[in-house]
């Protein structure tokens, strides 16, 4: 399956996951437009791609047997909403070159100006509309990572399960189909070769950073014994 073919299918998945609520449905198909004419999209890495690549993971971490960990409707827009806006505008550059509060500062700009793009429409009437936007908002901040001494690691520890399930999803988006497809690109804006090193620097982040949903911790399993078993 090409990229262009897997940001089909996610966005059909997501659009039919809220057929029978045609006012969430169509705030995300806005959200699907909007984001498309934005300039993070030329990223090798951070672009349009990788932000669906982590949507459709906070989609599959989101579905859940159990009651308690339901998320209501609403919360779930929010956290689409925030796959979808978490890169807008990413530099693309590494983190020791670019400090990535100014590419959160982007995201949430991005996501904010869509809030205002939406102003007077019947999407800015649901009562849960400044909820989602604030909800969002605030998961983004949770993707915000740093580098010291050659590691990387996340600033902002997630408080809730919107903010938990984003942050899984952004970690474990190397760990996927497309994640593979794109991880040249990963390794080109950290101005690395793809090769075995590469990926031993992908397992030691992996195993040193915190997930937070069990099929999130699953994923990383899988994904580094992969590694080990292909490349290693």
């Amino acid at each position: 399956m090409s990229k262009k073919e897997h940001v089909i299918r996610i966005k059909n998945d997501i659009i039919d996951h809220f057929s029978e609520y045609s006012n969430y449905k169509g705030l995300l198909c806005e959200a699907f437009k909007y984001v498309e004419r934005g300039q993070h999209k030329k990223n090798p890495y951070h672009n349009l791609e990788h932000c669906y690549n982590v949507l459709d993971l906070c989609y599959i971490y989101s579905q859940t047997e159990s009651e308690e960990e339901n998320l209501a409707y609403y919360e779930q827009v929010a956290l689409f909403l925030a796959a979808i806006f978490h890169d807008y505008d990413h530099s693309g550059k590494k983190l020791s070159v670019v400090n990535d509060k100014k590419n959160i500062k982007y995201a949430i700009n991005g996501l904010m100006m869509f809030k205002e793009h939406l102003k007077n429409t019947k999407y800015s009437n649901l009562i849960t509309f400044h909820k989602i936007f604030d909800i969002a908002r605030r998961a983004i901040r949770c993707t915000m990572a740093k580098i010291d001494n050659g590691k990387v690691y996340f600033t902002i520890r997630p408080k809730n399960r919107v903010e938990k399930i984003l942050r899984d999803a952004d970690v474990s988006g190397l760990t996927t189909q497309l994640g593979m497809i794109l991880s040249k690109g990963f390794a080109k804006e950290m101005s690395m070769q793809y090769n075995k090193k590469f990926k031993e620097n992908q397992i030691l982040f992996l195993k040193n950073v915190k997930l937070y949903t069990p099929e999130a911790i699953e994923r990383r399993e899988i994904y580094i014994q992969y590694l080990r078993e292909n490349y290693i």
